[in-house]
């Protein structure tokens, strides 16, 4: 079966790409009448995806007239026409997700067989699905927790951490339909295209790890963590479904009406799959929420709040692989780690509009790290004092992430200098903080941390 399966995946490819010839078409029909194991994982696909494709129709880019790329490339829509799929593909496998493809080619799918390995099972209370014991083989069934935190690597190449309460089905190595609850995902490179299915949208991963949240009211907020993934939301057939691509660093929530709304702070502990959005519910928080002037869709970016989270190698930005560190092999200085800490996005340093909201949930001393680079803003000046301490960001290999696996730790591959600025707060109190002075002349964002007032 496996290079039955490689050769049908080819034929798969052929079909979408619209190069599929005669004889090759024969051969497909051959494979699929002939073969129970390939008809039966290619059928497998088929039972929720076609149903898209018949109230949808076929999903083809938006031509971009501006120059500026294409619809997909800068989030736009797409648009939805109903066209004929001489195989009634889903309409997921022309965005490149490939799902029937991936299954066969890899032959980790099949016709409802275990498809899953339950790793972890932390304080979860069962609900009216099974229990599952730890280190069991899945297969595709329903799961139902009131709480806790269950995680599963799936043959197909994803670890998947879900939390309580928690209403879902795995349909499949490479799919989920989620009624309710916090899912993340990690999946492997070369396994792109895990779909997670909510009652408001579909989330296609393109790479490489991003979170899917289903609340009580059936609303559902993305939030992309590395890589990116597709958003879908399906609507009627009389409207036109669109499709939305979000990036490392950017977040929405999707109503059940398919209405999109920014998701401003997440918050989520160092070296923990678990996050949250919203204030924070940490008792010992030092920093309770984060918000900015931004107002409806102008942006879809988040600030990550990461309590007790700064240390020597710790993130900096939520859209760059860059990382705090000391100036040398003493690290950070000692009153410095272990703050709560913001990861902003980089970009926004260009924002000559900008204001950024901080709110204490103790009496606390507020820090800002500057890039030496850049001008003081009057708002930082009057507001804060120079502390006299420097520390380091390593940018790593920037603008090639993937080689960022070297020059780690205190004192290494420094590329920039950020002065440390700090004010004192009282608990509950909010303090504004601007832009920075240059416009697109300026270099990086400034970074915002805070600990507990002695």
């Amino acid at each position: 079966m496996r290079q039955g399966s490689e050769e049908l995946g080819r034929l798969i490819d052929a079909v979408i790409d619209g190069r599929c010839d005669e004889a090759s078409q024969r051969r497909f029909e051959e494979l699929l009448r002939n073969d129970p194991a390939a008809r039966e994982a290619y059928l497998d696909q088929m039972k929720v995806h076609a149903l898209l494709e018949w109230h949808h129709g076929r999903v083809e880019p938006r031509v971009d007239r501006s120059g500026t790329g294409s619809g997909a490339e800068r989030g736009g829509a797409w648009r939805w026409s109903h066209g004929r799929l001489r195989w009634g593909l889903a309409a997921l496998a022309l965005l490149g997700v490939g799902l029937s493809l991936l299954a066969l080619r890899s032959g980790r799918l099949g016709g409802g067989g275990e498809v899953a390995t339950l790793l972890e099972a932390r304080n979860v209370v069962w609900g009216e699905a099974a229990p599952i014991a730890v280190k069991a083989r899945v297969a595709p069934r329903a799961i139902r927790c009131t709480s806790g935190l269950l995680r599963f690597a799936f043959d197909s190449g994803a670890l998947v951490t879900l939390e309580g309460p928690a209403d879902l089905r795995i349909l499949s190595g490479m799919r989920l339909r989620a009624v309710q609850g916090r899912i993340t995902a990690r999946v492997e490179s070369e396994t792109k295209g895990f779909a997670i299915e909510t009652p408001s949208t579909l989330v296609v991963d393109q790479g490489t790890e991003f979170g899917v949240e289903v609340d009580a009211n059936g609303r559902t907020g993305v939030v992309v963590f590395e890589g990116l993934v597709d958003l879908s939301r399906p609507k009627s057939a009389a409207t036109a479904a669109e499709v939305t691509r979000l990036v490392q660093g950017e977040a929405l929530r999707v109503d059940r009406e398919g209405g999109l709304s920014r998701i401003i702070a997440v918050e989520r502990p160092p070296g923990d799959n678990g996050w949250s959005t919203g204030p924070s519910l940490e008792p010992d928080a030092v920093i309770r929420s984060v918000r900015d002037n931004i107002r409806g869709l102008d942006s879809s970016k988040y600030y990550q709040v990461v309590h007790r989270g700064l240390d020597d190698d710790a993130p900096a930005y939520v859209d760059r692989p860059h990382e705090w560190n000391g100036l040398d092999p003493s690290g950070l200085p000692a009153f410095l780690r272990g703050a709560d800490y913001i990861m902003p996005f980089n970009e926004d340093k260009w924002r000559n509009d900008l204001e950024i909201t901080v709110e204490l949930a103790c009496s606390a001393s507020l820090f800002v790290f500057l890039d030496n680079r850049e001008k003081v803003p009057a708002w930082l000046a009057e507001q804060f004092t120079d502390t006299g301490v420097d520390i380091g960001l390593d940018e790593g290999s920037w603008p090639d992430p993937s080689r960022f696996t070297t020059d780690r730790g205190p004192g290494v591959s420094i590329n920039q200098v950020f002065s440390v600025w700090r004010r004192d707060v009282n608990q509950g109190e909010s303090i504004n903080l601007g832009a920075l002075m240059g416009g697109r002349n300026n270099r990086a964002m400034y970074g915002i941390a805070a600990t507990v007032r002695p």
